[in-house]
C-alpha cells in the first residue's frame, strides 16, 4: 500500500514539476485557483522602463502594457520583456493571469523588425489556465525573455515588440546596436 501511495505521490509531483517548467516565463498571479493574486509591490524602477503606452480594454475595467529595460541593447543582449495588467476599477476582477500574454512559450509574441524574426525555440503544450482575481486597483506582471530562440533577432536596427491580453494589444520599440555604451 505504502509503495501505491508513494508512487502516485512520486507522480503527482513530477507532473508539478513539468507543469511548472513547461511555462518558460515567469507570474505573480497563481494559476491552481481562484483567489488573489499576489503582486509584487510597486517599485519606482517599474516606471524608469521603457514601456508602451498603458492600453485599456473596451470597458476601462482592466489595463495592459509591456516594456523593456531600456531602449537600447547590444545586438548580443538578452531582451527582457515584461508584461503589466493593471485592473482599473473599484471591485475585484476574475481574469486569466497576466503570463497568457506571452502563449505557449513564444507564440504571442509578435516581432517585426530589419528582417523577419520567428520563434524557433520548442513549443509546449500547456494546460488551459484558470482564472484568477485580481484586487481592485492592483497590478500584476510576467516576464518573458527574447533570446537566440527568435530566428532573426539580433541583427541591428530598430524592433517593433507587440504583445496581447484579452484583446488589449501593446507595443514597444528598442534598437539593437553592435556595441552598447
Amino acid at each position: 500500500m505504502f509503495k501505491k501511495v508513494n508512487m502516485k505521490m512520486r507522480n503527482s509531483i513530477l507532473l508539478v514539476a513539468v507543469l511548472y517548467l513547461s511555462c518558460g516565463c515567469s507570474s505573480q498571479t497563481q494559476d491552481t485557483a481562484i483567489q488573489p493574486a499576489k503582486q509584487k509591490p510597486a517599485a519606482p524602477s517599474v516606471e524608469k522602463r521603457h514601456s508602451g503606452q498603458w492600453q485599456a480594454s473596451s470597458d476601462g475595467s482592466i489595463s495592459f502594457r509591456i516594456s523593456t529595460e531600456k531602449k537600447t541593447y547590444s545586438v548580443s543582449e538578452r531582451v527582457t520583456v515584461r508584461a503589466e495588467l493593471k485592473n482599473n476599477s473599484k471591485a475585484d476582477v476574475s481574469i486569466f493571469p497576466v503570463h497568457v500574454a506571452f502563449g505557449n512559450v513564444g507564440d504571442a509574441i509578435r516581432i517585426s523588425g530589419p528582417q523577419e524574426v520567428k520563434y524557433r525555440g520548442p513549443f509546449k503544450s500547456m494546460p488551459h489556465p484558470k482564472k484568477v482575481v485580481l484586487s481592485a486597483g492592483s497590478t500584476t506582471t510576467a516576464e518573458a525573455t527574447i533570446d537566440d530562440r527568435y530566428e532573426g533577432f539580433g541583427v541591428e536596427g530598430e524592433y517593433k515588440i507587440t504583445c496581447t491580453f484579452s484583446g488589449i494589444s501593446s507595443t514597444v520599440v528598442i534598437t539593437l546596436v553592435e556595441k552598447n555604451d
